[in-house]
């Protein structure tokens, strides 16, 4: 994954500092970096003002927009270090917040998009879902706790095209990082109902159950195989495989999640043309809604 140039969406709450703070940490990662610190905001009326030639109303508006300027300028002198800010700049925007950010996803110069979680389940999960389905750019959601150089990173893989994308990801910012982190890779199966498939002949059914793991472990091996990077210092990755219901993939990935203690969580998804909007997502759109505790960066 290239990184040059990411968008930090803020809301001016306190999610901002936890968005920043993680923008500093992957400047350190990739140091020359633009960041560019949007805010969509639904009060200025800017076309109508210059429209009616409303002097106090673009006054007015101008003098919001200085101000939400200040207060952005003034959380990246608390969060960015010195420096990055000569590549750091602030962009205000009006508008209805969701389409504008579902719109600059798609349309945008930046290669990541930064985004704090959002208390508003629902609010957070119809953007989510659209960031996901409409945007270009990888998308990065932060949670709200200071960030910590990844020593840990899970990824979560169904050894699809997008999963060897997350893949790579994961190896080549491992590969940047002065310690080497330990990356695990996860797959969830689901296991037909062999009880029911062979009559409840148990020693047939536990055999096709080792054959399934034997076929999960082959699928994992060729999948690393594909992959056109490696870890340095001939580290390899780790891997396994869990049995869940497809239903509950997502909730099995965060689990593991804590149970391999990860800093950080990485998933493939599909493109954004029509057809593949349809199919794709639906495992990472829940992951979006449940994990309140893990960053989680979404490859594209």
């Amino acid at each position: 994954m290239t990184i040059n140039h990411i968008a930090a969406s803020l809301d001016l709450t306190s999610t901002d500092d936890f968005v920043l703070q993680y923008v500093n940490m992957l400047l350190g990662i990739y140091p020359k970096t633009k960041v560019e610190c949007v805010h969509v905001t639904p009060v200025f009326d800017l076309a109508t003002a210059l429209y009616t030639h409303d002097t106090e109303e673009l006054e007015g508006t101008e003098e919001r927009r200085k101000i939400i300027e200040q207060d952005i300028e003034l959380k990246v002198l608390q969060n960015i270090d010195n420096q990055f800010h000569e590549n750091t700049f602030v962009h205000v925007n009006e508008g209805k917040v969701m389409d504008k950010l579902v719109y600059y996803a798609g349309e945008g110069e930046h290669d990541l998009l930064v985004l704090g979680r959002k208390k508003n389940k629902d609010y957070f999960g119809r953007l989510t879902h659209e960031l996901i389905r409409r945007g270009k750019s990888h998308t990065f959601l932060v949670p709200e706790k200071p960030p910590v150089v990844p020593q840990r990173i899970l990824v979560a893989t169904d050894f699809s095209d997008n999963a060897l994308h997350a893949y790579e990801t994961a190896i080549e910012l491992a590969n940047k990082l002065p310690e080497l982190p330990h990356i695990h890779c996860l797959n969830v199966y689901e296991m037909p109902e062999t009880e029911a498939l062979y009559a409840g002949f148990k020693p047939r059914s536990k055999e096709f159950e080792t054959e399934m793991k034997k076929a999960v472990g082959f699928a994992y091996h060729n999948f690393v195989e594909k992959a056109k990077v490696e870890l340095r210092e001939e580290k390899s990755a780790t891997f396994t495989a869990l049995n869940a219901p497809r239903t509950l993939c997502a909730e099995t990935i965060f689990h593991h999640a804590n149970t391999f203690n990860a800093d950080l969580i990485i998933m493939g998804v599909k493109g954004h043309s029509d057809v593949e909007r349809f199919f794709l997502g639906s495992v990472v759109e829940r992951m979006t809604l449940i994990n309140d505790k893990f960053p989680l960066l979404i490859v594209k």
